[in-house]
């Protein structure tokens, strides 16, 4: 039943993960697929799809392909029905022969249907809608001489559109027995039942707003007079209220009912936030009439509202929230809050937020400066107030009164010790970025606190700073500051040195391969569309046949020394690697895949350069001993320390047949040769002829690779 084929990369078919939900769908194509031995092969991990003439297609590690042919999935008894179903969900819809065809023609015939279904999905309708018999039929229509197409559809009097839904010929093919023919089309009524059902909602709806619409000018009158004779009774000590219902038949608006007091303006918000509409559409006062014609095929409900009990009932809650806010305080107008007040406020909360550093004083920092203020109608005054404090206006004048929080930055700023102390630990940490600390920490002035450093060029880090009081002792307190300092910067370069070698190793791919450094810009400058067969021609220099305008990179035709799979491999390892990403996007001719490179990745090498600093430029005769080691011992180098190698240690030295063989032993790393190219044949070309014979022996014993290298830098 399988065939096998390889592919280097993924074809551009739609791909679905063979796991618990395929299982569930396709129990026994499931249970086929997971018995082969490539499932377990490969770490029971595999993809499906379909090809253009149907048969199933398995991918394995996103290359090994698996194929399940049509014709044997057909044959098959357990396997007919699953795949059936597989080939209809991707739009593969398997033609139904003739014995199939006479088997289910026969069951949709009048006689069937009348006497056997129908009555079954009538009552189906009526359990689920709690409505008498509806009017519908099953219609059964051929359209062309080969294609049949059927629906069942449901249709009423008072219903705008005709519901329906399609028959799958071929599933119903498939079915045993009447009962699972009727089993089929009952799930296709349910369907149809939840869009009646919607249908039904849409129209309660639209006809909720038509209603509103023709009633509105009473809804705007009626509400109008509620205002009106509440606020008259609601008069206290000569604070006169007026108010004025703002709304219209779509927006959030309310009802605005102002004072005035002081030359100010006070406004409580009694209805904000929703729209008059939707006050009148709660069920307490919806009247639900059931108009059934004579046909008994009539699908929603007329809805009245009474209105006289909607305005009763509003007006309570109209009432019971004036009366709350009147007590609570009636917030000013923004718009005419005094400014000699705010500004008073607004200054304070400056001064307070120029001075405190929480990880200092353990202080919260960043107190508001928003200014809320209140008219109390009993007592005739207005407060202002922010997290400064309150000011509190009548008619005797204003009087400022300090928050907690301000009286005790009041107290501590006058201490002279203190403020000693706190400008000797602001300049011994000037150097070390931004300090934060939770809230409820003592700060370092008063005892233990859980600092926060984020430094340029180093991950944010944490570190318990262990101290007395300053007030215990100065002295003793600037000593424990400076062991904690020497104890952070310890720290700061230990968290820098893990997250560089944490970098390091999760991108060593990037920083030892010239070959990937060059994909990712190529990829970089092509990311709006770039795949991976066109990154490998742009490689090696060949004829690049994506349809698209493709940018050059550094890289650009460096690398033909290089097959073709090297590269392939090299990309393939990258998107491993999650260096590189892939994204599936659909074409003219189906789905296929692009390259992108993540934000992530984008965001981790630049810090990995910052972390490196001058450490990538850096030369030293011990990297130089070990690289010619590893040279002389086959061991593999990156490309970026062969370049040094090549640059530091053997152009600029005297020639002597230790410097010939290094250099030939540097043709495992071939891009740096290319890089070089003019030198290194000039550098070569005065060899001795022990040396070329070494190298002739060296060519007939190497392979292909190395032999292609060889010849073209050493044997020219």
């Amino acid at each position: 039943m399988a065939d096998r084929q390889k592919s280097n990369m993924r074809t551009p078919e739609k791909w679905i993960n063979v796991d618990e939900s395929f299982e569930k769908k396709y129990p026994s194509l499931y249970q086929t697929i997971t018995q082969m031995p490539e499932f377990i092969e490969h770490n029971k991990k595999a993809e499906a799809g379909i090809s253009k003439v149907g048969n199933v297609k398995l991918l394995w590690a996103l290359q090994v392909q698996t194929i399940l042919t049509k014709q044997d999935l057909l044959k098959s008894v357990s396997l007919q029905k699953d795949y059936v179903q597989y080939a209809s969900d991707f739009g593969k819809t398997v033609p139904i022969n003739e014995v199939q065809r006479n088997k289910w023609g026969r069951w949709l015939s009048t006689s069937e249907v009348e006497t056997q279904i129908l009555p079954q999905l009538r009552e189906h309708i009526r359990q689920k809608l709690g409505k008498p018999d509806w009017k519908f039929q099953l219609d059964v229509e051929n359209i062309g001489k080969k294609k049949e197409i059927y629906h069942i559809w449901l249709n009423a009097d008072e219903l705008p559109v005709v519901l329906e839904r399609k028959i799958d010929c071929t599933r119903l093919g498939l079915c045993t027995d009447i009962d699972e023919v009727q089993s089929y089309l009952l799930e296709l009524t349910d369907e149809i039942i939840e869009d009646v059902r919607k249908e039904q909602a849409a129209r309660q709806r639209q006809q909720m707003k038509d209603l509103i619409r023709d009633y509105w000018e009473e809804i705007e009158r009626k509400g109008q007079e509620c205002v009106n004779a509440y606020l008259s009774q609601v008069c206290r000590n000569n604070a006169k209220f007026e108010g004025t219902l703002h709304c219209n038949k779509y927006e959030d608006k309310r009802v605005d009912i102002t004072v005035s007091h002081l030359g100010m303006k006070f406004i409580c918000d009694t209805f904000s936030g929703k729209s008059i509409a939707s006050f009148f559409q709660e069920p307490t006062w919806i009247k639900s009439y059931l108009t059934i014609t004579e046909r008994n095929d009539r699908l929603w409900d007329l809805i009245c509202v009474d209105w006289d009990a909607a305005t009763e009932a509003k007006l309570k809650k109209f009432v019971k929230k004036l009366e709350q806010e009147v007590k609570e305080g009636i917030p000013l107008a923004p718009s005419t809050s005094p400014v000699s007040y705010k500004r008073e406020l607004d200054d304070k909360v400056k001064e307070y937020n120029s001075w405190a550093i929480s990880w200092l004083d353990g202080f919260s920092t960043g107190m508001e400066k928003a200014v809320d203020g209140k008219l109390y109608i009993e007592q005739q005054k207005v407060i202002f107030t922010n997290e400064a404090g309150s000011i509190t206006v009548n008619g005797k004048g204003s009087k400022y009164t300090a928050s907690e929080q301000f009286k005790k930055y009041q107290l501590l700023k006058n201490t002279k010790l203190r403020e000693r102390c706190r400008q000797h630990a602001i300049e011994v940490f000037s150097g070390f970025g931004r300090i934060k600390c939770k809230s409820k920490n003592a700060g370092i002035l008063n005892g233990d606190t859980k600092l926060t450093f984020h430094m340029a060029g180093i991950p944010a880090f944490s570190y318990l700073y262990k101290t007395a009081s300053y007030q215990q002792s100065v002295p003793e307190w600037k000593k424990t500051l400076q062991r904690n300092v020497k104890q952070i910067k310890m720290l700061a370069a230990a968290t820098k040195e893990e997250r560089k070698n944490e970098l390091k190793k999760q991108y060593h791919l990037y920083l030892d391969s010239y070959l990937a450094r060059d994909i990712f810009e190529c990829v970089s400058k092509n990311e709006t569309y770039i795949t991976q067969n066109a990154v490998v021609q742009l490689m090696r220099g060949t004829k690049v046949t994506l349809n698209a305008n493709v940018l050059e990179s550094r890289g650009h035709g460096f690398y033909s020394l290089y097959s073709a799979d090297e590269v392939s491999d090299m990309v393939t390892e990258m998107l491993d690697s999650e260096i590189l990403m892939s994204k599936e996007i659909k074409g003219t001719y189906g789905y296929f895949y692009i390259l992108k490179i993540p934000q992530k990745t984008r965001q981790e090498l630049e810090e990995l350069n910052t972390l490196m600093g001058d450490e990538q430029s850096s030369w030293t005769e011990t990297k130089q001993e070990e690289v010619r080691k590893n040279l002389r011992d086959g061991i593999a180098i990156s490309d970026s320390k062969a370049e040094r190698f090549l640059k530091y240690e053997i152009l600029r030295k005297e020639k002597s047949p230790s410097t010939y063989m290094d250099l030939i032993n540097l043709a495992s790393n071939p891009i740096v040769l290319v890089l070089h190219e003019l030198e290194v044949r000039k550098y070569f070309a005065d060899a001795p002829e022990m040396i070329i014979k070494f190298v002739k022996l060296r060519y007939k014993n190497a392979n292909t690779h190395e032999k292609k290298v060889v010849k073209q830098f050493f044997l020219c």
